[in-house]
């Protein structure tokens, strides 16, 4: 019989299987993501023991054989053992377990000029999505939006890509990027921007637009007006994690990952030549949202 192995039960909960050893994070508190279940393949009449009850304790579940819950009692990291009786074999670490206090990111929504098809979808559905389904279920990192709000700017969309497009790495002011994000909330930790496109339509860029400016303020990313929730929800996931330090990857083996993106450059990144400039298609994005464990100890690491 193949050793014991722990599984996940379902995608989006903190559950790494490319780790070594396999790797399960829990949210410390007493909230819904404060116990995770996991499934034990090939333990049957196994005996199945935490190292460090006291940070994170595993119990079986008596409605389903083979089934586990792990709650978090404090932050930390500890390991699960199993032990064969009949065979007098014991698995040591044979899952890693984190359990993870919370973070908060405070994130801003502006709206520019009469650029309001997206407001109740991003103050909604995404922006929910966002907390819920992606970030803490897998990280406890919580979102809190700090103003979603119509704002009046000079600028346009179509003068920003027009200056990125005709500078170089030698020229670091962007005028029309800056008085974008002056228009900012200088209390967020990452501020969206929402712009209609002002050019022709066969120009409209379908990508998302994304700056570090941590001496003006931190992490902006534009978004074209237009772009449906689904798409908006993909291109903030992926952006917010590479604000976190994580990195992008092309590998076709990590393609049910949150990082995730194909080969294929988009219009925007074509003449975007300076600075930390990054632009995707989210419709290249794979449409999975799985968050690897490098990855969630760079957006929230486990004091």
């Amino acid at each position: 019989m193949p050793p014991p192995q722990f599984n996940k039960i379902i995608d989006r909960v903190g559950f790494d299987e490319t780790a070594v050893p396999r790797w399960q994070s829990v949210s410390l508190g007493s909230g819904f993501f404060a116990r995770k279940s996991v499934d034990l393949q090939f333990g049957d009449g196994m005996t199945v023991t935490s190292q460090d009850p006291n940070i994170a304790t595993i119990t079986p579940d008596s409605t389903v054989p083979g089934r586990f819950e792990i709650e978090g009692r404090a932050t930390g990291i500890t390991f699960i053992d199993v032990f064969d009786p009949t065979s007098g074999n014991r698995f040591s670490k044979l899952l890693e377990v984190d359990v993870k206090g919370e973070k908060r990111v405070k994130i801003a929504y502006h709206f520019v000029d009469k650029t309001l098809v997206n407001q109740s979808q991003i103050t909604g559905q995404v922006h929910g999505n966002l907390t819920v389904n992606i970030y803490e279920p897998q990280a406890n990192v919580v979102f809190d939006m700090t103003r979603a709000t119509p704002i009046m700017v000079t600028t346009t969309l179509r003068d920003i890509i027009s200056e990125l497009k005709q500078s170089t790495r030698r020229i670091i002011k962007h005028r029309e990027w800056d008085d974008l994000i002056s228009w900012g909330d200088k209390s967020a930790d990452i501020n969206v921007f929402f712009m209609e496109w002002d050019g022709r339509p066969n120009d409209a860029p379908s990508e998302a637009l994304a700056q570090f400016d941590f001496d003006k303020g931190g992490f902006n990313i534009v978004c074209p007006d237009g772009m449906t929730a689904h798409q908006v929800e993909r291109a903030l996931a992926h952006e917010i994690g590479r604000f976190f330090g994580c990195f992008t990857t092309n590998s076709q083996q990590q393609k049910h990952q949150l990082m995730f993106r194909t080969f294929d450059y988009p219009d925007l990144a074509q003449f975007i030549r300076s600075g930390d400039y990054q632009s995707f298609d989210s419709r290249k994005l794979a449409d999975s949202r799985n968050i690897t464990k490098d990855c969630a100890n760079l957006i929230n690491p486990t004091l």
